[in-house]
Order: C-alpha cells, then sequence, then structure tokens
C-alpha cells in the first residue's frame, strides 16, 4: 500500500517519489497528488512544460484507443492516430474515422478526399451538411443550414437556409442582399420591392450580348408579358407586348 518506486544511478531518475503507483493503482510520475477523479489513472506532474511522447516507426502508426470492451470494435470505439507514412492525423468515434487533417493542413470531415482547406462529405439527398447557430441574446435560435441537393440529378441545387436574411460584402461595402422577407437589394440592405437596386447611376444596368438582341423582359399578374430592349434585326429600342415570336410593338426608338 501506498509503495514508493525509486530509482537511483546514472542516466535514471533521481530522488524519492518520482515515481509512484498509489493504494488504489493510481500511476503518479512527478507528484503524489492524483488528477480529476475522471481521469486520475495516470497523473504526471512537471515543473515547466510537460507531456508524453508516442515514438513509432517512419512508416508505422502512434495510436490512443478509447476502449470500452476486450474485443472487436469495442476495443477502438474512439481513436487518435497519427501515419507517419503519409503524415496525417485522424479521430474516430464509433470506431469509424471522421476527421481527417492531412499534411498540408486541409481537413476532411466524413471524408479523406478534398482540395479545400476544409472539405466535407454526405451523401443521400436533402441532408444537412452545415449547421451555423448564433444566440445573441433576446435573439437567440438564429441558424443557418446548407443541405445536399433534394434530388438525385446533375442540375438539383445545394439548398441554402435560414430564417432571417443573407448580407454580401465586398471589403466592408454591402453589395447584395436577401432580407427576411425575401426582398433582393443590390447595394441596398433595406430593399422595398421584389428587387430593389440601389444608387442607380451611370452604367450601372447594362445588358450585352455578343449576338443577338438583349432585351428585359417583365410579366404582370395577369400573365401579360412585357419585353424592352434592342430589336433583332436594326439598332432601334423596342418595347413590346406578348410572346416573344409574336410580340406587339408599343414604342420605337
Amino acid at each position: 500500500n501506498n509503495t514508493v518506486c525509486t530509482v537511483t544511478g546514472a542516466n535514471a531518475i533521481q530522488g524519492e517519489s518520482n515515481v509512484q503507483i498509489d493504494s488504489s493503482g493510481r500511476l503518479l510520475i512527478g507528484t503524489t497528488t492524483e488528477g480529476e477523479s475522471t481521469a486520475d489513472d495516470l497523473t504526471i506532474e512537471t515543473s515547466s512544460s510537460g507531456g508524453i511522447t508516442i515514438r513509432s516507426a517512419t512508416n508505422g502508426e502512434g495510436n490512443i484507443f478509447f476502449s470500452d470492451g476486450t474485443s472487436g470494435t469495442a476495443e477502438y470505439e474512439g481513436t487518435i492516430q497519427y501515419n507517419h507514412g503519409s503524415n496525417y492525423m485522424l479521430f474516430f468515434t464509433n470506431h469509424a474515422e471522421r476527421l481527417r487533417i492531412n499534411s498540408n493542413g486541409k481537413v476532411g470531415i466524413a471524408t479523406d478526399t478534398g482540395s479545400g482547406l476544409i472539405n466535407t462529405r454526405h451523401a443521400g439527398t436533402n441532408q444537412q451538411v452545415l449547421h451555423v447557430k448564433a444566440d445573441l441574446g433576446s435573439n437567440n435560435g438564429r441558424v443557418l443550414n446548407i443541405f445536399t441537393p433534394d434530388t438525385d440529378n446533375t442540375t438539383a441545387p445545394f439548398r441554402f437556409q435560414t430564417g432571417n436574411g443573407y448580407l454580401f460584402q465586398c471589403d466592408t461595402e454591402d453589395v447584395f442582399t436577401i432580407a427576411h422577407d425575401r426582398r433582393v437589394g443590390i447595394t441596398e440592405t433595406s430593399p422595398a420591392g421584389k428587387l430593389h437596386i440601389g444608387g442607380i447611376g451611370s452604367g450601372d444596368i447594362v445588358a450585352e450580348l455578343t449576338s443577338g438582341s438583349p432585351m428585359f423582359t417583365y410579366r404582370n399578374g395577369s400573365n401579360t408579358w412585357y419585353h424592352a430592349g434592342k430589336h433583332p434585326s436594326d439598332d432601334t429600342f423596342v418595347i413590346t407586348q406578348g410572346a416573344n415570336t409574336t410580340a406587339t410593338e408599343l414604342l420605337r426608338i
């Protein structure tokens, strides 16, 4: 009970009580006081910086396993692993890889591939890939979500979802806004209509095509179409009503 192991001699641990195994089987190094009760089986204390070194072969792995059993996957339900052959670090939960940090510092979440600084992968349609939540006092629960496409085809889009709005900035300038009431503003953060372009000046709205006729098209509530733009066969500006192929000319400049 409370046996103290003291090692002496050249290049050995010096002094009394450097290594101690107490009556509870806890290993204490450099101290006689165990750590916090949920992590006190091994306690190491130094007078300055401290740590543990796991030295493996250049083509081997260094591992820390978290186990709740003596066989099968229960022996490595959680894992921290460093692969020296390729110099990447892995983190396992539920005996499967969940996060990888490659040798170049790029991070993979649920994937080991990708060229971005942060990469992730999610199988299946309409699956939540990212969830960001802001707790702002009385306005708690403000969230931003990104979902995978809801259909398995090449044209289905990713879905960005929030109960608030979006604001895109260039440097510190507000450039593009989607307000909480679904109104869109360009250089306007409080759009007054479905589309509000603020501070319009010379050249702010440009329609240009290398061929054909650039046209702006408007459809009212009764499904009537109006078009304004360059005439397809000359250099005049026209306003027309109706489908493109059967439009009635209303104004020509």
